[in-house]
């Protein structure tokens, strides 16, 4: 029996969320909605979008929910958004 027999299967389609963190500027949160309308315009509602400035106010934490297609769905979100040049990670 492999370690991979014993990993849970994820279901898709399926509800899924990640935060972004980059530099605290407004042009972040503009960027990550872009984003996300570009690879789910059907899932996404910009309205749902929150942040938050890190205490020491050089951060910025974006969270977003999205609905995601497939294992390689999340994969081309994620890496659009860690590919950016205002992300520091995606969590």
């Amino acid at each position: 029996m492999s370690s991979t027999d014993n990993t849970p299967e994820i279901e898709y389609p399926r509800d899924y969320g990640l935060r972004v963190v980059g530099d605290n500027v407004d042009q972040l949160e503009r960027d990550v909605v872009a984003i996300l309308e570009h690879h789910c315009p059907e899932s996404f509602d910009s309205r749902n979008v929150t942040s938050q400035k890190s205490t020491s106010g050089n951060y910025k934490s974006v969270r977003v929910r999205f609905r995601a297609e497939s294992a390689e769905h999340v994969s081309v979100v994620y890496q659009a958004l860690s590919g950016h040049q205002l992300v520091r990670m995606v969590l």
